[in-house]
């Protein structure tokens, strides 16, 4: 008996040591980007696993936000974590802390504007390299790509939804809506919205637009219902959410769940409404529910995401991700029938009928995309990293 017991231990304990835990870095744009990995035990590369982007807060860092659950959870659900780290911010000699440039800001006594932390901190792009730099090393489904954060991290999730849309196929938001720095007319794919706040947020106030800090300044940010409101505008959900009075409780308070159903595409948004609840990261309760929720949906493309228009022919189109190191994707408005890629030379190198090539085997360099639709031939041009 004591032998059977000492190898079921032995079992669970090779089990952890599979899962891998680690740090990375890659420069991107002139800084070092830092970002924790972690592997679940299950993983195989014969089968593609979703990503779930994990964001901290403002001040916060990656080692830390690590521990909000998510690891523990992907070793049963088998899908990858990475939880990339903000840069540093200073205003006017004083240090900030860690800051992602989110869109949300301050408005201080003293000045006369609002000021936005990092703000030319290009963060959506980097969280779209990273995305590349992990397909490349994993099998990553592209399809089944996520973001959930906190407080801050919260406010980049939803800037990631409104503008790498063609990547992230649903977010959850915690404590952190949608930072008025960021364009309500970049007209956004529909996209299935979570969003979890405590109506005695200190910090982010549930109510407000406006959330005031001990006098000296106010965060410039949506209201929960504001947060709302814009994203059920851009999914087109019914009117009135499905409501659930005692969906929860969690440290003795009660949780009040909102569903708005029927979006475009079957998009959704999702509301756990924390009565009492502060600005706290609830790791018992808030990794299950918002796994559970992203883990359903996936990237529909059912808009042209930062689609361009073609000079000769008008018709708008989008290739993504541009650079990469992978594959890339095409959209157009019309049937695409054939795809022929050159190199600088006017050498054809590739060519395709389906919506998709693979340039992970092409040196690094320009190329040129010709796109033939039922309407019209398109030109760009596309890195390869």
């Amino acid at each position: 008996m004591k032998k059977f017991y000492f190898l079921i231990i032995l079992i669970a304990f090779s089990i952890q040591l599979n899962a891998q835990t680690f740090t990375d870095s890659f420069q991107h744009d002139t800084s070092i980007r830092e970002y924790t990995v972690h592997v679940p035990a299950a993983y195989n590369a014969a089968s593609s696993v979703p990503l779930l982007i994990s964001l901290h807060g403002l001040g916060d860092n990656m080692a830390n936000f690590s521990g909000a659950g998510f690891h523990a959870l992907s070793e049963s659900e088998n899908f990858i974590v990475v939880t990339p780290q903000a840069l540093n911010f200073s205003f006017l000699g004083f240090a900030i802390g860690t800051s992602w440039n989110s869109g949300v800001g301050a408005e201080v006594s003293v000045l006369s504007e609002a000021i936005y932390p990092n703000e030319y901190i290009d963060d959506v792009g980097f969280i779209s390299a990273l995305i590349d730099s992990l397909s490349s090393q994993y099998n990553i489904d592209p399809d089944r790509i996520y973001a959930t954060g906190f407080s801050m991290g919260g406010f980049m999730s939803n800037r990631l939804a409104v503008e790498l849309n063609d990547r992230i196929a649903a977010i959850a938001s915690v404590s952190g809506t949608l930072g008025d720095n960021v364009s309500r007319n970049n007209n956004p794919c529909p996209i299935p919205v979570m969003h979890i706040h405590g109506t005695a947020d200190a910090t982010i106030d549930y109510h407000a637009d406006y959330s005031t800090g001990g006098g000296l300044y106010v965060i410039v940010g949506d209201s929960v219902s504001g947060l709302m409101n814009f994203w059920n505008g851009v999914n087109q959900t019914d009117a009135t959410p499905l409501h659930n009075p005692n969906y929860a409780s969690v440290g003795g308070m009660l949780v009040e769940e909102f569903i708005w159903e029927n979006g475009v595409d079957n998009s959704v948004v999702r509301h756990l409404k924390i009565n009492g609840g502060d600005h706290v990261w609830f790791s018992g309760l808030y990794p299950s529910e918002i796994w559970d929720f992203l883990s359903v949906h996936e990237n529909k493309a059912i808009c042209l995401p930062n689609a361009v228009k073609d000079r000769n022919t008008s018709e708008y189109f989008t290739v993504y991700p541009n650079p990469s190191n992978n594959k890339i994707q095409v959209i157009a408005e019309s049937e695409i029938q054939e795809l022929l890629l050159h190199n600088a030379l006017g050498e054809k190198v590739m060519e395709s009928t389906q919506s998709e090539l693979d340039i992970s085997k092409l040196s690094k360099g320009v190329y040129y995309l010709f796109i033939q639709t039922t309407e019209s031939r398109l030109t760009t041009k596309i890195t390869k990293k």
